[in-house]
């Protein structure tokens, strides 16, 4: 059974990086800039971030592939980010059902405004997801986390990794008939930890916001 812990996200910790908010809106911005720090605030207002996460030794097959702990996967792409760590943090983080249900009521009155803070809803996951590595890795040189869909790494063991670590039970985050979790700002992620000589590359399980 495994051993998986889960904490919630200290708020005042989470500071947007602008790059990703302005990647989301498609210009050049910041979250200080006075309309989009009204919104930053009233997501992070319904926000309720909270993560789960554990420790797995990671092994690999001569078939090519690596044992992740709740799933042996075979892919190319995940090996060379591997690049033969040992260990790997897995984890999940979430923002919580209220924030998808703030986006849901701006849907239906403003689809416009509903993007803008759609982007900073999403901005703002990745934010936590820098707070929660902090957390977790603490002395530990790791990697960067590095999202499926690159190369020929499936999202579709997904479900197994929430299972894996008891999201549904503990955090409410589960994976929809559509394939995608919710609640929608959620994202669960792999960071391995320092590769042989020195090297250092990620490895995500998902990417989702």
């Amino acid at each position: 059974m495994i051993s998986a812990e889960y904490h919630d996200i200290d708020k005042r910790k989470i500071v947007i990086n602008d790059n990703e908010l302005s990647s989301r809106l498609g210009h050049r911005c910041s979250h200080t800039d006075p309309e989009l720090y009204r919104v930053f605030e009233a997501v992070l207002q319904a926000a309720e971030p909270r993560y789960a996460f554990t420790r797995v030794k990671l092994s690999y097959t001569d078939e090519g592939a690596v044992d992740l702990g709740f799933a042996t996967v075979s892919s190319g792409a995940l090996l060379k980010n591997l690049c033969g760590a040992g260990e790997a943090f897995l984890f999940v983080v979430t923002l919580g059902v209220e924030v998808d249900r703030l986006l849901a009521r701006l849907l239906k009155t403003s689809p416009a405004e509903a993007f803008i803070f759609d982007a900073v809803a999403s901005a703002l996951a990745e934010a936590a997801c820098d707070v929660v590595e902090e957390e977790i890795k603490g002395e530990l040189l790791c990697s960067h986390r590095f999202s499926p869909g690159y190369g020929d790494f499936s999202i579709d063991h997904q479900s197994a990794l929430l299972t894996f670590l008891g999201t549904p039970a503990h955090l409410g985050v589960c994976v929809g008939e559509s394939g995608l979790m919710t609640p929608m700002k959620t994202v669960s992620a792999s960071i391995c930890t320092a590769a042989p000589h020195g090297r250092m590359r990620s490895a995500a399980i998902y990417w989702q916001s």
